[in-house]
């Protein structure tokens, strides 16, 4: 039996062909050395000599990237693809502390079926200004060689800094429905002053037992006592859609045990019945 290595045909498919796994599932590339996957791998092909994690974060991935960038080009041709819409944002990930804006194409073919592409995801350095989000912007529409008059519409959130850039730049753009309802009822609720009081207390009440391992473990011994479903208390995010309502729902859930607690340590608050 013949032993594959990079050079031979079948063993770059297979190559291939974990690296698009690896892109499709988006999983980390580190899983090409875990010891279950080379074990898989062993099982199939007890000779196959596995490539290391360099050749596919340096090599083969790159490699698909620019083909399907390349494939994406033709795609997105001014001949074929004329005007398009596009969809932007800029966050922050919890865990790394790092800001990211991202992009995405849409249009309609001539046979008006919708396409959809996300065309870019780049770090975004620096204070989140209009002319800075500006330079990231037209930096990302340079990438694919689109001409900002192909530019039909771009949906945004409603953060002033953004709306500011785009119609300095007269790109016309329309801030994103769902998150004009959300401000409407974010701003109607905390209007109320019991309302605040009682998410408020909420927040807190979760914070302390997202910050302690002693207390979430009484917290699971009392869930346990009182029969109550094994559920994490859930924290409001100021910026996904519905997360109030999810902690507090949560928090009526585990009604019962949240009282036993709070009569425990002192210094916890739960909302009264009232």
């Amino acid at each position: 039996m013949k032993i594959w290595d990079i050079n031979n045909s079948s063993s770059i498919r297979i190559h291939r062909a974990i690296a698009k796994m690896i892109i499709t599932d988006m999983e980390p590339i580190q899983v090409v050395q875990k010891t279950g996957f080379v074990e898989v791998m062993r099982v199939l092909e007890r000779q196959y000599t596995f490539p290391s994690r360099k050749c596919f974060s340096e090599r083969l991935i790159p490699e698909i990237n620019n083909e399907v960038c390349a494939q994406l080009l033709v795609i997105l041709d001014p001949a074929t693809s004329p005007f398009l819409s596009f969809t932007t944002d800029t966050w922050t990930s919890g865990n790394t502390v790092q800001s990211f804006m991202v992009l995405t194409a849409h249009w309609l073919t001539e046979h008006f079926e919708n396409m959809s592409f996300v065309l870019d995801c780049k770090p975004f350095i620096g204070h989140h200004t209009s002319p800075a989000l500006m330079t990231a912007f037209q930096q990302m529409l340079d990438k694919w060689r689109i001409d900002v008059g192909r530019c039909h519409v771009v949906l945004r959130d409603n953060a002033a800094n953004i709306s500011k850039c785009l119609r300095d730049a007269n790109i016309y753009s329309l801030g994103c429905f769902a998150h004009t309802i959300k401000l409407c009822v974010h701003n109607g609720l905390l209007n109320q002053r019991e309302v605040s009081d009682i998410i408020s207390i909420s927040k807190k009440l979760v914070s302390h037992f997202r910050h302690s391992s002693s207390a979430t473990g009484r917290f699971k011994e009392l869930q346990a006592e009182l029969c109550l479903p094994d559920h994490q208390l859930i924290q409001d995010v100021s910026t996904r859609c519905n997360s109030t309502f999810y902690m507090l729902r949560r928090l009526c859930e585990q009604r019962h045990a949240l009282t036993v607690y709070c009569s425990e340590v002192y210094g916890t608050y739960c909302p009264t019945a009232y």
